[in-house]
């Protein structure tokens, strides 16, 4: 079951709301099932409905990472205007069993943001039971 800190979950939000209507998207960083680092990532594909990381960026969030002694366990993004669920898009690319995927929905306004995560074995996402710790 993995956790994650109320301040990356209030991270992500901001980053969230200020790319809004693009979806944004970062690495989640840690360790073992325990988020504690985000590292916001520009969007390549610049859209509504996908994201991709810039290269150059991903790289950098390993050094980063490393540099903190933490892993990649995660990665998060938004849906402005969607819920928090696997799009057929996502499902495409999200095939690391060991990665933690999140998705932020923005759907019901500020103040409402759902956040689920979810792990994908045989490009099948998996909800799973998500702690938020101080």
């Amino acid at each position: 079951m993995p956790t994650i800190t109320q301040a990356v979950v209030d991270e992500m939000i901001t980053h969230a709301h200020s790319i809004k209507p693009i979806e944004s998207c970062a690495y989640l960083t840690g360790t073992g099932n325990d988020v504690s680092g985000f590292i916001p990532m520009r969007n390549a594909a610049n859209r509504e409905d996908f994201f991709q990381f810039d290269p150059k960026d991903q790289f950098a969030a390993v050094k980063t990472a490393r540099a903190d002694k933490l892993q990649l366990i995660g990665v998060y993004h938004s849906h402005p205007e969607s819920p928090a669920r696997f799009s057929e898009a996502d499902k495409e690319w999200a095939n690391d069993p060991n990665i933690i995927y999140m998705i932020l929905s923005l759907e019901q306004g500020e103040g409402n943001e759902v956040l689920k995560a979810f792990r994908v074995k045989d490009n099948e996402p998996t909800l799973e039971e998500l702690t938020v710790v101080d």
